[in-house]
Formats: structure tokens, sequence, C-alpha cells
């Protein structure tokens, strides 16, 4: 846990790394616009969604199960 506020403000570009909870446990990697900051809950926004890249067909296959 954390023991200052984020090291963040609002519109920040940041890269993402995390794995889906699926069977394949796929790696995502996302670059980021940080749009909401509460407390210890940091909300981004994908940059770019490309319906042909590996990950967001990923994520998008995820959402629809």
């Amino acid at each position: 846990m954390l023991k200052s506020p984020w090291p963040f403000q609002l519109e920040d570009k940041i890269s993402v790394e995390f794995h889906l909870d699926n069977t394949q446990k796929t790696f995502i990697k996302k670059d980021s616009k940080i749009k909401k900051i509460d407390d210890m809950v940091v909300s981004v926004k994908f940059s770019s969604t490309n319906t042909y890249s590996e990950s967001d067909k990923a994520i998008g296959f995820y959402l629809m199960n």
C-alpha cells in the first residue's frame, strides 16, 4: 500500500500492464490517460483502440463473456 498520494495528475499519460483473469492469463499492455483519481483508485482511458490488435481482441472477447 502506498503511504502517500499517487504521484500522478489528471490527464497524465501512463502505460498500464496487467493479465486478464481468463484461462490463458492474457497479458495486456496499453498506453492510457488518467481520467480520475479517487483515494487509492486510479481510473484510466486507453489512448487508442485498434480492433485488430491482439490486446484489443482479447479485451473485447473477455468483456463479451
